[in-house]
């Protein structure tokens, strides 16, 4: 990573400094050893992430419909700064007095540069069927997929990969759990076509509509 993009990940970062679903940001310093260029981000302390606090947790359809709103709009703050993520899982929505924030931007990059040969950034379970090749091409739409299967773990436990995960959401047992809107949301995030997944804006719009 150049310094170039190191600056412009600083400046989203302090642009919104009281935005409540981003992870607040306290303070940086950069480390130049022999041009390489390091960048440390120091952040607020939260309580624990959403895997810890709500996931299993038996929560009612209220909450969990505010679950992925608060999720969502992490995402957006992201997106409408033209900053794809591309590690979107539980474990990157932290937790501070109730609210949800999504943290950890290592593996983000700017929308006109988010094109990765041989390699997979993020984590495997949650990436969309167009990432798992080797010529891999992260774009907003994939974020929305990797915030479908939150959505999902949110929703319902145990699902330990998309290939079951979707096959749950066809199960009786789930039918009768998630609201018919929430499944045709997620549905949605994940369908195969990227083109086909709503954008974040939309997303959120459908969240509220419940």
């Amino acid at each position: 990573m150049n310094k170039e993009y190191k600056g412009k990940k600083l400046s989203v970062l302090t642009a919104d400094m009281d935005y409540q679903h981003f992870v607040q940001y306290k303070g940086s310093c950069i480390e130049d050893v022999d041009g390489c260029i390091t960048l440390y981000l120091f952040m607020e302390k939260c309580d624990g992430n959403l895997d810890d606090i709500y996931i299993e947790k038996g929560l009612g359809s209220r909450k969990m419909i505010d679950i992925c709103i608060e999720t969502a709009k992490g995402v957006n703050f992201l997106h409408k700064h033209g900053i794809v993520h591309r590690d979107i899982k539980p474990q990157n929505f932290l937790v501070k007095d109730g609210i949800i924030k999504i943290c950890d931007v290592g593996h983000s990059k700017e929308e006109d540069k988010i094109v990765t040969i041989g390699t997979q950034r993020g984590t495997k379970k949650y990436h969309p069927p167009e990432i798992m090749n080797d010529y891999s091409i992260h774009t907003p739409k994939s974020d929305i997929y990797s915030l479908g299967m939150v959505f999902c773990e949110v929703w319902k436990d145990g699902w330990t990969n998309s290939t079951g995960l979707l096959s749950s959401l066809s199960n009786t047992d789930t039918k009768q759990k998630v609201q018919k809107a929430m499944k045709k949301i997620i549905t949605g995030c994940l369908h195969n076509d990227p083109n086909n997944r709503p954008d974040i804006q939309t997303l959120l719009k459908q969240l509220y509509s419940i």
